[in-house]
């Protein structure tokens, strides 16, 4: 996530008054040389905590904003940071603008302001997102020539755009490489590996994978279990999912609806109508009351 811990020389309330003021005259988008000038006319002292707060939620397009990012480096005693300039490849990144992104890459190393892995991970989402997953990978990769090392959260990202592109192989090299570095999995990893891996349909390769994980110290939450549980139902095996079930609950992990209705469904599925009421009376007694759903997957059985 982008986080701004550049602080303001004026007192926060003033900031507030000043950074809405600046929206109110974006609200409509950048008119050239008007909106400059209205910009002007504020005599605002600019500062980091200024930009941050107008980019992160800012009212009009993302080339507007560019102008406005362009318009603030300007102004006499005020330089970007490395958070500025990542608020604003993040604005850029929802926009799909990456001509622009690189642009503003190449002119944040030319000033001399570092890249972090903060930059990295909205470059990756970004690219991610457009399913750009040759050029999410190559920056990925681009992160060690700026001595900058990946997280958690990096692998994690790039894990599920390789998986949702169906690059399982890819996905699970670079898994391996995760676990060579100093990054430790996390909930978030494990499910979107089980969720990768049964897509793939690699059950018993998931199952192994929350068996190892879970034994080094990577819990698992209410969704890593759901992800498997759902994957088991759907390949047949209902008797692990329901093992499973018992074993999550063993370890103080709450099913939810979603872990249920996997169930129900895996039950169905293979002629085991009536051994769904204990399941039910289960999820009534948690106070996850059955739901549109529940009630389609019992009456198509």
């Amino acid at each position: 996530s982008v986080s701004s811990s550049s602080s303001s020389s004026s007192s926060p309330n003033l900031c507030t008054l000043q950074i809405e003021r600046i929206h109110g005259m974006l609200r409509k988008g950048w008119e050239s040389n008007t909106t400059e000038e209205s910009l002007n006319s504020l005599q605002v002292r600019l500062s980091p905590y200024h930009v941050f707060h107008v980019l992160k939620s800012f009212p009009s397009d993302a080339i507007s904003a560019l102008n406005f990012f362009t318009w603030a480096a300007k102004q006499r005693g005020y330089k970007h940071t490395t958070t500025t300039y990542n608020i604003m490849i993040h604005v850029l990144g929802k926009d799909y603008k990456f001509e622009a992104i690189k642009n503003l890459l190449e002119l944040m190393k030319r000033s001399g302001c570092e890249f972090n892995e903060v930059t990295f991970n909205i470059v990756i989402s970004s690219y991610g997102r457009a399913g750009m997953i040759k050029e999410a990978r190559a920056t990925f990769d681009q992160m060690s020539f700026f001595r900058c090392a990946p997280t958690t959260y990096t692998y994690n990202l790039l894990l599920h755009f390789l998986f949702r592109a169906d690059l399982y192989d890819v996905a699970k090299s670079t898994f391996v490489a995760m676990m060579s570095s100093d990054c430790s999995p996390n909930s978030f990893t494990l499910s979107t590996l089980i969720h990768g891996l049964c897509k793939a349909g690699s059950h018993m390769d998931a199952f192994r994978v929350f068996s190892v994980l879970s034994g080094h110290g990577c819990e698992p939450d209410v969704v890593a279990y759901t992800c498997l549980i759902n994957g088991l139902c759907r390949a047949g095996y209902i008797d692990e999912a329901l093992h499973l079930k018992s074993d999550m609950r063993r370890h103080g992990v709450q099913p939810n609806r979603y872990t249920f209705n996997s169930l129900i469904a895996g039950l169905c599925k293979v002629g085991k109508v009536h051994h769904t009421g204990p399941l039910l009376l289960e999820m009534v007694g948690i106070g996850g009351n059955p739901d549109t759903c529940t009630y389609n997957i019992l009456l198509k059985a």
